[in-house]
């Protein structure tokens, strides 16, 4: 316990530690004595405009660790730090220590390079006085696919045709399961009846040149067993040529004449380490057919048809 007693201008402090009494002036600050508690509100994020901070950064990027250290007496700062970065699997891809005040830290350059896959981070920090705090509770890290994974993975396109589907199985063990998809100009992403995202678009871009694509984490709507259900529902979106003039003429070529595509992949990542593509556009699984949507605009809304709904739902697709 601790009692302060003020005696005229005389201001006196008293402290009582473990039955022992003594003045405060003759024995270490109560405040050191007490535990740390963890770090909190730990973030991962990038300067790339495309990365959402929600779930994954772009690849080849170098994240910015941050966090919150929580100090147990106001004024105390926080000396050094230790970072640890382990695999889905468990690996430690690197581990560091680095005497700063600042609650961040940029991924060092010469560390080994973030592939695409899931991570765990934690942090735990040291203060002026020697204590040092519990490790922080894991927090994921994902690094999304880069360029190169996206080969052999074609757009699905059809003027008159907007709803995609394939079945496909998911091996016993699989520790991550990550759906890359862009849906061209807006998505609608179901898994085994479950609504992935709200009707959502890729960033806006000039579609000719780039695209950003959307990561989401599936690994606790899939089937083991039995086949799981991926569908994809798509709308014209900002791509509306009857809204928006294409400007230049070699954009048609880039661009495509098909408003609405997508284009997607599954990995999942195995006990042992490796990646499996468990899904793609392109695969010779997927199907197509007219879906419910007759007609959707940015400006005049959309139509909606319940019984092509209806039949779409007793899997009245067409093979593409």
């Amino acid at each position: 316990g601790a009692r302060a007693v003020r005696k005229g201008s005389e201001h006196l402090e008293h402290w009582t530690v473990r039955g022992l009494s003594t003045a405060a002036s003759l024995m270490t600050p109560l405040n050191s004595l007490l535990p740390l508690f963890p770090p909190i509100r730990l973030r991962a994020s990038s300067s790339d405009w495309f990365a959402s901070p929600k779930f994954a950064l772009p690849h080849g990027s170098t994240p910015v660790f941050s966090w919150a250290p929580q100090h147990t007496d106001r004024g105390s700062v926080q000396a050094s730090f230790n970072l640890t970065i382990w695999s889905a699997v468990g690996r430690v891809v690197w581990s560091g220590d680095a005497a700063s005040s600042q609650p961040r830290m940029r991924y060092p350059p010469d560390a080994p390079r973030l592939e695409p896959g899931t991570y765990v981070w934690q942090v735990a920090t040291r203060e002026a006085d020697g204590r040092i705090s519990p490790p922080s509770a894991p927090s994921a890290l994902h690094v999304a696919l880069g360029h190169g994974e996206w080969d052999g993975v074609p757009w699905l396109g059809s003027a008159s045709k907007n709803v995609y589907s394939t079945t496909f199985d998911c091996p016993a063990g699989a520790v991550t399961s990550v759906l890359y998809i862009c849906g061209l100009g807006y998505s609608r992403v179901e898994l085994n009846g479950h609504v992935l995202n709200t009707l959502t678009t890729a960033p806006w871009t000039q579609y000719a040149y780039v695209n950003g694509f959307s990561t989401l984490d599936v690994k606790d709507l899939l089937l083991v067993g039995e086949p799981n259900r991926l569908v994809v529902s798509l709308g014209r979106g900002w791509r509306d040529r009857t809204a928006f003039r294409i400007l230049k003429g070699d954009d048609v070529a880039s661009d495509g004449k098909v408003e609405r595509v997508v284009r997607a992949k599954l990995v999942a990542t195995l006990s042992t380490g490796d990646s499996v593509a468990l899904s793609h556009t392109g695969d010779g699984k997927w199907h197509a057919a007219a879906g419910p949507t007759t007609a959707d605009s940015v400006y005049n809304g959309e139509e909606y048809d319940a019984r092509v709904a209806e039949r779409l739902r007793g899997g009245a697709h067409n093979a593409l």
